[in-house]
């Protein structure tokens, strides 16, 4: 299966992987108090998702976290 990077997908794939990716750290960070949302955090978590070279498949969800 080909996966791609956050940057190398676009339009719809693009926004469910940016859902995918805050619905992974909101669950992580439940306890801490963290809560992103597409609304006010999308371009971080864009940048949070190069850093850690996560992967998606072609609709945008985590391959590899």
């Amino acid at each position: 299966m080909k996966t791609y990077k956050i940057t190398e997908l676009c339009g719809y794939a693009w926004e469910c992987a940016i859902r995918n990716t805050i619905n992974k750290i909101n669950i992580a960070g439940a306890k801490h108090g963290i809560c992103y949302t597409f609304k006010d955090d999308s371009c971080l978590i864009e940048e949070i998702a190069e850093i850690l070279e996560l992967t998606y498949d072609v609709d945008g969800n985590l391959v590899r976290a």
